[in-house]
């Protein structure tokens, strides 16, 4: 190759392997491949992911904004808020935009916390089910129809009135074991799916569990570590006649009966 001076001439749009990209280290110009930049990306992602940054224990007027606006500045996968002795963390960006019968137009995060916010006694705690049974699917779980306000209100204690209530097909109901039916509902504080985990039906029978519930949390395809806690806790895909999918506390995919008592919640919600 013959020797040219480097200089600006504007910017590339595009590039590919046979491109040659150098950079100024400070001290003289070397070169590297797009190949090697997208594989050191994607690396830090996952390592940045794993870590995070500590946004502070407030959700601030310039992080409002920043939602807001869709730019998300400051804000990447994996960082956290500390707020109440809990860890609230970002699992994904702008994940529900463009879904539900009405559309979801505000941009958001999306936000799980690090622990559960019902813990299991193993004795009284039923948050599934205490009749053990799936024959009103997830819409009809204890947790929907009564502890879903005790989270509402932990949520709120930390991000005040920034839940963003959107349309989500929730399954309704259940036939031989399976989810068998689903309508749209206002979703708030939720229990997330198999595939919002795993990226995958595992224990779920039925395609009515997945709804609108089915693209992977970035958070879980980066730092698969993430999902497990050392706690097991629920996830809504119906896997049996009495029975819901779960992330257990080894860290497997598996699944409960609905009326288990070791069973936690560990939901979602969109900030916004």
């Amino acid at each position: 190759m013959s020797n040219k001076a480097i200089y600006s001439t504007g910017n590339v749009e595009t590039f590919g392997n046979s491109n040659t990209i150098y950079v100024n280290t400070g001290d003289n110009i070397k070169q590297i491949t797009p190949k090697n930049i997208m594989g050191t990306l994607y690396k830090n992602a996952k390592v940045y992911a794993h870590t995070g940054r500590n946004l502070g224990t407030s959700y601030t007027t310039a992080q409002q904004t920043e939602v807001a606006n869709g730019t998300f500045n400051g804000l990447n996968i994996g960082d956290y808020w500390g707020i109440n002795g809990i860890n609230w963390r970002i699992w994904d960006i702008d994940w529900y935009l463009g879904k539900g019968d009405t559309n979801c137009t505000s941009h958001h995060l999306v936000i799980i916390p690090d622990n559960c916010l019902l813990v299991a006694d193993g004795k009284t705690t039923h948050w599934m089910h205490a009749s053990d049974t799936t024959a009103t699917g997830y819409n009809g779980t204890d947790y929907r129809t009564t502890h879903r306000a005790t989270c509402e209100t932990k949520v709120k204690a930390a991000f005040g009135n920034h839940i963003l209530t959107h349309r989500e097909l929730i399954s309704n109901a259940s036939s031989g074991g399976a989810a068998s039916s689903w309508s749209w509902y206002d979703a708030t504080v939720e229990i997330p799916s198999e595939i919002m985990m795993y990226g995958s039906v595992i224990w779920g029978k039925g395609g009515y569990n997945t709804g609108t519930a089915y693209p992977q949390l970035e958070l879980a395809r980066l730092d698969p570590n993430k999902v497990s806690n050392r706690s097991g806790y629920w996830l809504r895909d119906v896997a049996g006649s009495a029975s819901f999918a779960c992330v257990y506390y080894v860290g497997c995919a598996y699944y409960s009966s609905a009326s288990y008592a070791w069973g936690g919640v560990r939901p979602y919600f969109l900030l916004h």
